[in-house]
């Protein structure tokens, strides 16, 4: 079975960090017996010169056309696509311009490949802009196609942006499925497109690994209970919400430090509550850190602490159950259709520091129960969400949709 795997939020060599999890789900697909997999990641046209003067812009001038990600070979042919500035706003709310834009530059490669190496079936991550560009080279080539969304403002947006919803329509109308990575999502795009195969499937990730498991927590933090918090820090993300949070909970749990992975448009608010409860000390900021260094901090940690609002189903949760953390998320997450409350951690309110808090207190408070639910958190993770399982899910239903489809040929 041949699959084309279209990503555009996927690593390149100039900016490896972005889209790891499209990363992960690539490679365990690959793994997939009889599964041959081919991965485009189309990537913006921009002059060399740009790079000079933003690491923003360097990301996508200087991606070359092919990399090796360790024997996963992936294609970055380049489009016309702008997905940043003003551009970037102009069509969100109108987005047919440059979708068309980007798929008359995007045909003649993807004709080529579609023609030529004859995929049994796309897999186009994001209806906005690969569900786009499947919807438009699946009308004269019989090819099913499947979409998978990972954000819930991308499907929520299409009820008050019609110029959207029209795009949204069309792709899903000729899918073969049209799924989100929560059921959340799967209802709104049942609401929305009520003619479409709407569908869940949830995000999997690889193991911890082995290398990670053994080395010792560094002499500064040894003796203490980790609690910590990884992510891009802006609004929905929470966290000067979290250091709120811990801050209510400081003085009675003197040997707790909160770690902080991550930067963003939040830094300085997150760094004025650090400062304006004294906890300079208490609450470290680790910055951007590799996938392989943040997992090690997930190791070290005791609580997974992320209670951002809004969160489709971030992998970084998966992530934490995998280094056999106890979890703190909001309960308006999709993480919420696979973790239980008081099972592998805590849900919390969504925008509520003192729902962070009690729950903080409590995972602080009782050891024995914060090591069971980290546990139960394993366990999740080894049975159900775990890249190979994931995997082989969505090989069953392309080799179902694939059926199907030469069926009704």
């Amino acid at each position: 079975m041949r699959v084309l795997f279209l990503a555009s939020f996927f690593p390149k060599p100039t900016n490896p960090l972005m889209g790891v999890w499209a990363m992960q789900q690539a490679r365990a697909l690959a793994r997939q017996p009889d599964v041959e997999l081919r991965v485009v990641s189309f990537s913006s046209w921009m002059p060399r010169l740009a790079g000079r003067f933003s690491a923003g812009a360097r990301a996508y001038s200087h991606c070359p056309p092919t990399w090796d990600w360790d024997g996963l070979c992936v294609e970055y042919p380049r489009w016309l696509l702008c997905p940043v500035g003003p551009l970037k706003k102009m069509a969100f709310k109108s987005p047919e311009p440059q979708m068309a834009l980007a798929f008359l530059s995007a045909r003649p490669f993807l004709e080529k490949v579609v023609r030529e190496w004859k995929p049994d079936v796309i897999f186009a991550h994001h209806t906005m802009a690969n569900g786009y560009l499947s919807e438009k080279v699946t009308r004269e080539h019989n090819i099913p196609f499947v979409t998978l969304d990972h954000d819930f403002g991308e499907i929520s947006d299409c009820e008050h942006l019609p110029a959207r919803r029209q795009i949204f329509e069309r792709v899903a109308g000729r899918a073969s499925r049209v799924l989100g990575v929560s059921s959340r999502m799967q209802n709104s795009l049942h609401r929305l497109f009520p003619q479409a195969q709407v569908g869940t499937q949830h995000n999997g990730v690889e193991p911890i690994p082995e290398s990670l498991k053994t080395p010792p927590r560094p002499a500064e933090i040894e003796g203490k209970a980790i609690v910590l918090g990884a992510g891009m820090f802006y609004e929905r993300k929470g966290f000067p919400l979290l250091v709120e949070a811990f801050a209510r909970v400081a003085a009675k749990h003197p040997d707790a430090v909160l770690r902080l992975v991550g930067d963003g448009e939040t830094s300085a608010t997150v760094d004025a509550a650090i400062a304006k409860h004294g906890l300079e000390q208490r609450v470290q900021r680790l910055g951007y850190l590799p996938n392989t260094a943040l997992l090690q901090e997930m190791v070290w940690a005791d609580v997974f602490a992320s209670p951002g609002w809004d969160e489709p189903f971030a992998t970084v949760f998966l992530e934490a159950a995998a280094a056999q953390c106890a979890i703190l998320w909001a309960s308006d997450g999709g993480i919420s259709d696979v973790l239980k409350n008081n099972v592998h951690g805590i849900s919390v309110a969504p925008r509520d520091v003192d729902s962070a808090a009690q729950a903080l207190d409590f995972l602080l408070s009782n050891p024995e129960q914060r090591e069971e639910m980290a546990r139960n958190a394993l366990h999740l993770y080894n049975n159900q969400l775990n890249s190979d399982a994931v995997a082989a899910s969505l090989v069953t239903l392309f080799r179902s949709i694939i059926q199907d489809s030469r069926a009704m040929t």
